[in-house]
């Protein structure tokens, strides 16, 4: 069973993969490369930023942008 909580620094890497899982299928976004996570940070709000968590492992995100 999963859990949704606020996005920490320490979700980048799996949010990263994530991210790049949705590029690979080219339906998700326009782009084909994650950005390096100082980009990303600063393309996406603060708030609202929250992860699903399946035990240790992020399973999905989001964050408006």
């Amino acid at each position: 069973m999963f859990q949704t909580r606020e996005m920490q620094e320490s979700d980048c890497q799996q949010v990263k993969e994530i991210n790049q899982l949705g590029m690979d299928t080219n339906i998700a976004t326009f782009q084909r490369e994650c950005p390096p996570h100082e980009e990303f940070d600063r393309s996406h709000l603060n708030e609202c930023r929250l992860v699903a968590v399946d035990g240790d492992t992020a399973i999905g995100w989001r964050t408006p942008s």
